[in-house]
């Protein structure tokens, strides 16, 4: 593309995911085409440092049935990031047959490792890390392994494959012969991907990385409660029952962590959000109400609900949170994530959050913005 004054693919990149955090799932078709152009080369035993590479495991697919794969860039440093995406949720026949008003479809990310916590730039501290990113189109959080049977809008039957769990495992298994022993892992994810980084980072740590002294989970924009979240990861997404079982509450992602922290003790647990995230908002407007829209009511009920969440995650004994705010005038919300896009510069109450994801990693948990939530109403 040309311009006047050259806007460079990283800016445009950067204004679409602002539309597609704002609007929505549903805006992904209209910019396939745009998005498709990003490519990557596929990995092979002649790798190169600092050079993303796409790989694609058999029998990994999307929700529509195509195959899935993974991305990866080797780092100078033996330290590994695993980097789950977002993209919405699928709970039911309503949702999957809404489709991408919902969730993502299909892989269309291709260019989302050119930003946020996996972006290639000398003032990101992981910048030498190996990145193993994750892109999300099951609609199942990365845990499902469902064929899950719905109706479409004009009455045809479909399938939904939630085989985000499926894919993943699939994906550990060819990825590791690439890694070998690193010294530190961090988990993380945005949005879905923060979901699925709390529901497997335990996994990760027991299964394929006991050794590994230095283990961080981080999880950015993941909250949303409801009492039946058991059903819908048995019955929608065929969640595996050692993930299932631990959701006894309404906060699934509470329920994870403190699985986490009493099974993997050495872990470092932290927790990023802003105090009225309008896309979780919403999403939890139509948990509650079937209605898929944000308000001033809805976000004053979210940043009640959170601050409770994030005390019951700070009385565990490795637990850090960091709280942010930039709240809109008209709509008293806030954005929603912090590593999909603004991760290198991003500062809330004069503190990056780099460095606090930098000081936790290092064994220095601290917790910032609590008092957004401590204030009264």
């Amino acid at each position: 593309m040309k311009e006047k004054k050259k806007m460079g693919a990283g800016k445009i990149i950067l204004i679409v995911f602002i539309v597609l955090a704002v609007l929505g799932t549903g805006v992904v078709v209209a910019v396939k085409m745009f998005f498709n152009n990003f490519k990557v080369e596929e990995l092979s035993e002649d790798h190169k440092t600092g050079v993303w590479y796409k790989f694609t495991p058999d029998g990994a697919i999307d929700s529509i049935g195509k195959p899935w794969h993974g991305l990866i860039r080797f780092g100078t440093e033996n330290k590994i990031v695993i980097n789950f995406y977002g993209g919405g949720v699928s709970i039911n026949e309503d949702t999957a047959k809404e489709g991408e008003d919902f969730y993502f479809h299909t892989i269309t990310s291709d260019f989302a490792q050119t930003m946020g916590i996996s972006a290639s730039s000398k003032d990101n501290p992981l910048n030498d890390w190996t990145f193993i990113n994750v892109p999300y189109c099951t609609g199942d959080w990365h845990i499902g392994t469902n064929d899950f049977a719905y109706t479409d809008k004009d009455g045809n039957s479909q399938i939904l494959y939630h085989h985000g769990y499926t894919n993943f495992k699939l994906m550990m298994e060819m990825i590791l012969p690439y890694i070998g022993n690193p010294e530190a892992v961090l988990v993380t994810g945005w949005s879905g991907g923060g979901f699925g980084a709390s529901f497997l980072a335990e996994e990760i740590f027991k299964d394929y990385f006991p050794q590994v002294e230095n283990k961080t989970v981080l999880v950015d924009a993941a909250f949303l409660l409801k009492d039946d979240w058991k059903n819908i990861a048995d019955s929608v997404w065929g969640t595996p029952e050692h993930i299932a079982n631990r959701f006894t509450g309404d906060n699934l992602v509470l329920d994870s962590l403190h699985s986490l922290s009493e099974n993997v003790t050495d872990a470092k647990i932290l927790f990023l959000c802003s105090i009225r995230d309008e896309a979780l908002t919403k999403y939890q407007n139509y948990l509650n109400t079937g209605a898929f829209e944000a308000n001033k009511a809805a976000g004053t009920e979210f940043e009640k609900n959170l601050k409770n969440m994030v005390d019951e995650l700070l009385a565990f004994p490795n637990a850090s949170a960091f709280i942010w705010s930039d709240k809109d005038n008209d709509t008293d919300l806030t954005a929603h994530t912090v590593t999909m896009i603004q991760f290198v510069d991003a500062k809330y109450g004069g503190i990056k959050v780099s460095d606090w994801l930098m000081d936790a990693i290092n064994g220095k948990l601290t917790n910032y913005g609590l008092d957004l939530l401590n204030k009264q109403h």
